[in-house]
């Protein structure tokens, strides 16, 4: 399982620098069928959902303070 966890992690981390954008990272790493019923609606609440509308809402954020990157910033009229 941390093998998984572990791989995940280092994959969305090479997607976010490859192409310099926040990524949402919402694994869940279970034992069991019941630890991943509850964490998907049960008790803890559904995680999955969490971590989608965590990225919407940092989507949404990025565009209203039109984020730039710092390859993109404007060099004030240099050419």
């Amino acid at each position: 399982m941390d093998f998984i966890s572990t791989e995940a992690t280092r994959g969305l981390g090479a997607v976010q620098h490859d192409y310099n954008v926040p990524v949402g990272f919402g694994l869940l790493t279970t034992d069991t069928l019941s630890q991943a019923e509850e964490r998907a609606g049960g008790g803890h609440g559904n995680k999955g959902w969490d971590a989608a509308l965590a990225a919407l809402e940092m989507s949404d954020l990025f565009a209203r303070l039109d984020v730039v990157s710092p390859d993109e910033e404007d060099d004030g009229g240099a050419s």
